[in-house]
């Protein structure tokens, strides 16, 4: 679904992160679409994550990119990354990396936000979930070590450990 402009609704899931206030102001829209200073013409969010090691918000959309913003709304950095973004999460705030899950292939790649370049970390999961077509991987979450990865095509959710050397290990739905 195509946006005018990235709404931003952000649930938080570390007890310190929902402790901390959101830093603009009430109702501050953020990255607006095709504005001086926002997000470019046709980008489509598909994934939104607050980071709040670095005070930002990190989109990805459909196309390839990875957008970091103000939380006031400016558009800080934008980066290409191969592949139909779909889903982002973070899993130490503390870190500049950033994990994003692209479609078909179905696939997590970590991606380092300080350098504006995948890690070269990466994990195949088409060997347990894939979609046909444009309906693969459709969402990412991580919590207490396990990333949760939804499947567009029938709603299930797998859960994932993503080992060093690209290695996965498959906990079930």
């Amino acid at each position: 679904m195509k946006l005018p402009h990235l709404a931003i609704a952000l649930l938080l899931a570390s007890d310190a992160a929902a402790q901390m206030p959101w830093p603009a102001g009430p109702a501050t829209e953020i990255g607006l679409e095709g504005q001086p200073g926002g997000l470019p013409a046709g980008f489509e969010s598909s994934g939104v994550v607050w980071h709040a090691g670095r005070g930002t918000v990190v989109v990805v959309n459909d196309n390839g990119q990875i957008a970091e913003l103000s939380p006031e709304g400016g558009l800080l950095a934008l980066w290409p990354l191969p592949g139909d973004l779909e889903a982002l999460t973070i899993t130490d705030p503390a870190s500049s990396r950033v994990y994003v899950g692209v479609e078909n292939p179905d696939s997590v790649v970590e991606f380092d936000l300080a350098t504006g370049q995948p890690t070269g970390a990466s994990w195949d999961l088409t060997p347990w979930m894939t979609g046909p077509g444009n309906e693969g991987l459709e969402a990412l979450a991580y919590a207490d070590g396990v990333f949760f990865v939804g499947l567009q095509v029938d709603g299930r959710i797998f859960h994932f450990v993503l080992r060093a050397g690209g290695a996965v290990q498959f906990l079930g739905t």
